[in-house]
């Protein structure tokens, strides 16, 4: 829920010294202003004049990474790169869904891959928009999306490997099941944000702007012990170690019968329309798995430095590097939820054809009505000629 607060000049910066120009959000891990506890994290946020920076605890021992540094590598992605991604990844997810969807839901990886652009869509849009006033729920679509191109590489290496047996192990209906119950548990498991925080609202009159915060909630404080379980196990560490892993196998699986499919083909031509077709979506969905790979690898590490290393949070020691490399793996995981796109209408020749058909349908319809005038003018001076 978000709260509003007004902050007065003296309130706002009396924890600075004369000659001490820095916020006090930068310069000390928790600050109070009216019952508001000012926490650090990687994507605790304050919006000031277009500006947004994460909240830097200060007082760090980390010499890896200054201040300065964090900073810079902030104002790259959020002033930059983020309103980038926001406008590719809502057009390019939204052009994704609508062609899957006029191309049929009875297929099964058109159900997936519907799926997978409509998660991606939601974790594009809701990063960037709802995330201040909902706290950690765009991480569930975005760990949605990674967990439905595991689902995704999984079926492909089933049916490379048993094609006689693929439809009755995995249908289009049970892959749907299991699409829709596995987005929804993640999201679950990322409950644990919204309950660990609230969003605040505060209202400087000295500068005439409005910051938002988070604060830590009352079921937090009393249950910190489970909290920390849930988020840095099994939401940081489990959840991608797993993911991650099984893409990897998959993907490689998938790949070494690819090789030996096609070295057959050249061999045995019979058949090869459909083989040539069946063996252009697997390399494209190769591709989109690899992608996931190479951007969720710093994530998994990150996990497993979180779970290793015990002065690895938003307010030890090494608390700049957590920051950046933190910020660094969301961008990552949208760069993700952005591209698959470009590579759908790159190594689809049945996408592009789609993409062709609703621009020349919206052509069509500009075109008809820019000559409904004319018929119209043309069809009233013919009833004047006939009166």
């Amino acid at each position: 829920m978000l709260h509003q607060t007004t902050l007065v000049a003296d309130t706002a910066w009396n924890n600075t010294t004369t000659t001490d120009t820095t916020p006090p959000w930068r310069s000390s891990p928790a600050n109070s202003y009216d019952n508001i506890t000012i926490i650090t994290d990687l994507t605790e946020e304050y919006t000031d004049v277009g500006a947004t920076h994460s909240l830097d605890p200060g007082g760090s021992n980390n010499a890896i990474i200054s201040k300065e540094t964090l900073r810079l590598i902030e104002d790259v992605i959020f002033l930059g790169l983020n309103w980038l991604l926001l406008v590719v990844g809502v057009v390019g997810n939204g052009l994704s869904c609508v062609v899957f969807w006029r191309q049929g839901l009875g297929d099964r990886m058109n159900v997936c891959l519907f799926s997978l652009g409509l998660v991606d869509l939601c974790c594009v849009w809701w990063k960037w928009t709802v995330r201040k006033y909902v706290r950690g729920l765009h991480r569930g679509f975005l760990f949605s999306s990674g967990c439905l191109t595991m689902l995704i590489s999984v079926e492909r290496c089933v049916c490379v490997w048993l094609p006689l047996k693929a439809a009755s192990l995995v249908s289009t209906r049970s892959m749907s099941m299991c699409i829709v119950g596995t987005v929804l548990l993640i999201h679950l498991l990322h409950l644990v944000y919204p309950f660990k925080f609230s969003v605040v609202s505060v209202f400087d009159e000295a500068t005439n702007t409005t910051r938002v915060f988070t604060r830590t909630t009352q079921a937090f404080r009393e249950n910190q012990e489970l909290f920390d379980f849930l988020e840095n196990v099994m939401v940081m560490t489990v959840i991608p170690v797993v993911t991650f892993t099984v893409v990897v196998v998959a993907t490689v699986l998938t790949a070494v019968r690819l090789v030996r499919m096609v070295k057959w083909r050249k061999a045995v031509s019979e058949n090869a329309t459909m083989k040539r077709s069946q063996m252009s979506l697997v390399k494209m969905l190769l591709v989109v798995s690899l992608i996931y790979i190479i951007t969720s690898s710093p994530k998994v590490m990150l996990g497993l430095v979180r779970a290793f290393v015990p002065q690895f949070f938003r307010t030890g020691d090494y608390s700049n590097i957590f920051q950046a490399t933190h910020v660094i793996y969301l961008a990552l995981g949208t760069v993700n939820s952005t591209v698959n796109v470009f590579v759908y209408y790159s190594r689809s020749s049945r996408f592009r054809a789609e993409v062709r058909r609703l621009w020349l349908c919206r052509a069509c319809v500009r075109r008809s009505e820019d000559t409904q005038p004319e018929k119209s003018r043309a069809t009233k001076t013919t009833d004047h000629a006939s009166e």
